[in-house]
């Protein structure tokens, strides 16, 4: 275990903004993990819930932020909205403008989008997963009662990293996707003042036929962030 430098007073966190608690008892898992692996970063995760009240929530939500010490905000929501509710789309615009009205400011907005949500994405964990329906895999293979059961788990990180179970192999069956949104991002932790740099988003409404996420985009700002100290 590395020996830990003496540390300010001050320190930098990444807002993760998250659509529902799925989401959220995920990045929840994440920052234990990244307190176990590198115990001695000063780099806080601050899980937001915004609940299931539409992207309207989480357009509002973000005119409330950033705080002082914010390094990002990163937004972890599903596109099944989008195309299930036509009346949604102008809002998920809306978000989207924000998102590029925040490139090369001080505190980026950086869209993290699964699609069509965020229960593909934890299939994918699975080495065992193959494309088909997600809510019978959780049941059959991770032994959910129900998906209920799974959106209240405060433990699924956990699960999701049982066995063969693991972000990287999700990270790596995601990569080949043709996502919906993607960031331009230049990441610098190596320097002092430590930034997320966002230079361009863009939204690819023809991709929205590929199930996929840009969720590696969570982990190389958050993981990185985190081995930089």
């Amino acid at each position: 275990m590395p020996k830990c430098r003496d540390k300010r007073p001050l320190t930098k966190r990444f807002v993760v903004l998250c659509e529902g608690s799925t989401e959220c008892h995920y990045v929840e898992g994440l920052k234990r993990w990244l307190k176990q692996e590198f115990p001695c970063s000063s780099i806080q995760i601050k899980p937001d819930e915004v609940g299931g009240g539409g992207y309207a929530d989480i357009r509002d939500r973000l005119s409330k932020q950033p705080d002082s010490n914010c390094l990002a905000i990163i937004v972890l929501f599903d596109f099944d909205r989008y195309i299930e509710h036509p009346w949604e789309r102008e809002v998920f615009k809306e978000i989207l403008g924000l998102a590029q009205g925040s490139t090369k400011r001080r505190v980026p907005i950086i869209l993290v989008l699964s699609n069509r949500d965020f229960e593909y994405v934890l299939c994918c964990h699975d080495p065992k997963y193959r494309n088909g329906d997600t809510e019978q895999f959780l049941i059959n293979d991770w032994k959910y009662g129900s998906l209920e059961d799974c959106k209240g788990d405060e433990k699924v990180w956990e699960k999701a990293h049982a066995g063969e179970r693991s972000h990287k192999v999700a990270l790596s069956r995601l990569s080949s996707g043709q996502c919906v949104v993607r960031n331009d991002l230049n990441i610098d932790f190596k320097r002092l003042a430590k930034q997320v740099i966002l230079n361009d988003v863009t939204f690819d409404a023809d991709n929205q036929a590929s199930r996929s996420s840009n969720i590696s985009d969570l982990f190389d700002i958050v993981c990185g962030g985190a081995a930089s100290e």
